[in-house]
């Protein structure tokens, strides 16, 4: 395991039934958002989880069902007309934990799946969680104060980056989106290696 799941042992239920759900289907997928960025070394709270399913569009209704007999449920009742405006399926666990899975059909998020590595979940549950610098990709793109947080936390636990393809990637998002802001973000925060400037969590 790359970082601690002592902060969420909370999730460990709904995930394993988001990847029973995925795998049964064999709907390639990864786990994103805060528990990919704790389990890459970022000791930090999460509430909710947050991962990406790549061929699901022509089975939304076969996924559904097969959410449902693990147990994951739409918080929508309009919750497939809404994935398929929105590209994400809305999703509660018997818990009441929230998940929101994704829908991809960008090439970034196919090759984000694909570069995923297994890791270790509690005892047994082995998921897949995005590489440190397709997270990167992804905070950069959404750019709030708690994603520009977690981009400063990785790159001081992961300062072997690539950050030539981070910096075209998201500047192609920056480009599309037609959110210059997002390129002085890389530049900078990519543009000189920092300095540890906070404790590491071990």
């Amino acid at each position: 395991m790359s970082g601690s799941s002592q902060k969420i042992p909370q999730l460990e239920g709904t995930l394993a039934r988001l990847h029973a759900s995925l795998t049964g289907l064999g709907l390639p997928y990864a786990v994103i958002g805060g528990i990919a960025v704790i389990l890459r070394g970022y000791d930090r709270s999460t509430q909710d989880l947050d991962a990406v399913v790549w061929g699901a569009d022509g089975r939304l209704p076969e996924l559904v069902a097969e959410l449902g007999k693990n147990g994951l449920h739409l918080r929508r009742d309009d919750g497939v007309e809404f994935a398929k405006r929105n590209r994400i399926l809305l999703l509660k666990s018997p818990d009441g934990t929230q998940a929101d899975l994704s829908l991809g059909a960008l090439p970034f998020e196919h090759e984000l799946i694909r570069r995923a590595t297994l890791e270790l979940l509690g005892k047994s549950l082995s998921v897949p969680i995005a590489t440190v610098e397709d997270l990167l990709i992804m905070k950069f793109i959404a750019s709030r104060d708690r994603d520009l947080d977690d981009i400063r936390r990785l790159m001081d636990l992961h300062p072997e980056l690539d950050r030539k393809r981070i910096a075209r990637i998201v500047r192609e998002y920056a480009k599309a989106l037609n959110q210059p802001e997002l390129i002085g973000n890389v530049r900078a925060l990519l543009g000189t290696k920092r300095q540890r400037s906070h404790p590491v969590a071990t």
